[in-house]
Order: structure tokens, then sequence, then C-alpha cells
């Protein structure tokens, strides 16, 4: 072996210590980029998972707001009646006043009473049209006052029945009211956890876009690395091929040196020799 294949052998020595230490960076750079990768589909799952919970909270959210309008809806429907009925109450009550000013001291049985004896008068005793007169109008009083004591109990019992009623939506209205705003609480209180869901998602959705920015990085360096490398593998074909030519050289030269000494010493050459020199155009 001489000198320069000596030389391009120190160089293929090289070279492929420095393809190994290119592919080894190159497989770290590698595994850092699918660390970064992993880490960002890690993460993007993650959101993902946030992504669902926040629609799950949304429907649901959705679905108490609905309750809430319900809610309310029944709770002014309540306090509409309500108010209807302290109309209705105060306007009895007010006709109750105007008759009591104008209230017989009669009970209603003692005015019945009254009546029976005085249409049983009429009906038995013969009298005449001026003994009647005074009569038929005492009666038509006593009726008068029956039907005047008659209407007052039954507002009595009217004003008795709507404060009741009053009441019983007065409690329903309450109830109502009690219940939308546990809704309008609860509805608060999710709405709130979507808003902390939606911040970490973002804070999650940056780290995920750093991650993946570091993955393409790396895989720029990795493309980058590649490129090292064939611009190496191209660098040691070159000098194998230029080795190769030398050896080819060599080989010739080596034929040739020993066909010009058989052709000296007049012994037979083969053919590849005789070729040789006659390419050569010594013989």
């Amino acid at each position: 072996m001489n000198k320069e294949q000596e030389q391009l052998k120190r160089k293929l020595e090289k070279l492929y210590a420095k393809i190994n230490e290119k592919k080894s960076e190159r497989e770290k750079l590698r595994e850092e980029a699918e660390k970064w990768k992993s880490e960002r589909d890690r993460l993007n799952e993650e959101i993902r998972e946030i992504r669902e919970k926040i629609a799950d909270l949304k429907k649901k959210r959705t679905e108490i707001n609905q309750k809430v309008r319900e809610l309310k809806e029944a709770r002014n429907n309540y306090r509409k009646t309500r108010k209807e009925k302290v109309k209705e109450a105060i306007r009895l009550r007010e006709e109750l006043m105007e008759l009591s000013r104008n209230r017989p001291r009669m009970s209603i049985k003692a005015l019945k009473e009254e009546i029976e004896k005085i249409e049983w008068k009429l009906q038995t005793t013969p009298l005449t049209a001026e003994e009647e007169k005074p009569i038929i109008e005492k009666l038509k009083q006593l009726n008068k006052q029956l039907k005047n004591q008659e209407r007052i109990n039954e507002l009595n019992k009217k004003i008795i029945e709507l404060k009741a009623e009053i009441k019983a939506l007065e409690a329903k209205a309450q109830k109502a009211h009690e219940k939308m705003t546990e809704k309008v609480e609860e509805s608060r209180k999710i709405h709130e956890k979507i808003l902390n869901l939606a911040n970490k998602m973002k804070e999650i959705k940056e780290k995920a876009d750093r991650a993946h920015e570091e993955f393409l990085k790396f895989k720029m360096k990795v493309k980058d690395k590649n490129k090292e490398i064939k611009e190496i593998k191209s660098r040691i074909k070159e000098i194998e091929e230029k080795q190769m030519a030398e050896i080819k050289e060599e080989a010739i030269r080596s034929i040739e040196k020993r066909a010009k000494e058989k052709l000296k010493k007049g012994e037979k050459l083969t053919w590849e020799e005789f070729k040789l020199l006659a390419e050569k155009g010594v013989i």
C-alpha cells in the first residue's frame, strides 16, 4: 500500500467515525423530537378531555337556565294571580263595608222566622187592602234585610277564602323564588367552573403549542443531520471510488511492469499482459 492509499484509508476511517458520530447525534435528536411529540399529544389529549367536560357543563347549565326561566315564569304567574286576588278581596271588603252600614240587627234566622210569620198571617188572616199594605211593605223590608245579611255572610266567606288563596299563592311564589335562586347559584357555579376550565385549557394549549414548536425544531435538526450524513456518505463514496481507481491503477502498473520484464526475457505473455502493452504502445 503506497502513501496515497494510506492517506485515503485514514480519511475513510475518519469519515466512518464521523458518520457514526452523526448517526448517534441524529438518534438523540430523534429521541428528543419524539419526547416533545409525546408531550404535545398528551397535552392535546388533555385539551380534548377538558373540551368534553366544558361541553357537558354547558349542556347542564343550559338545562338549569331553562329551569330558572320556568321557575321565574311560575313565580311571576303566582304573583300576578295573587295581585288579582288582592284586588278582588279589596273590592269585596269595600262592598262589605257599604253593606255593613245598613246591616240589620236581626240574625238571618230571626229574619226568616219573622218573614214566615208575616207570610202565614197574610195567608190565614182576612185583611182589607189597606190593612195588607203596611204588612206587605214590612215584608219587603225584611226580605231586603235578609238578602243584605246573606250577602254579608257570603262576602265574609269569600274574603276568608281569598285570604287563604292569597296566602297559598304567596307561599308558592316564595318557594318558586327560592328554587329559582338555588338554580341561579348552581348555574353561576357551573359558569365559574367553565371559565376555570377554559383558562386551564388555554394554559395547556400554550404548552402544547410550545411542545409542537420544539418537536418541529428537533425534527428540522434531524433533517439537517440527515443532510450532513448524506454529505459524508457522498465524500466516502468519492474516496472509495478514488481508492478503487488507485488500486486498479496500481494493479495495472504491476501487470505492466511484470509484462515488460517477461518481454525483455523473451518469456511468453498472457493475453491480459499482451493487451495492456499493446494499449500502452509498447508492442
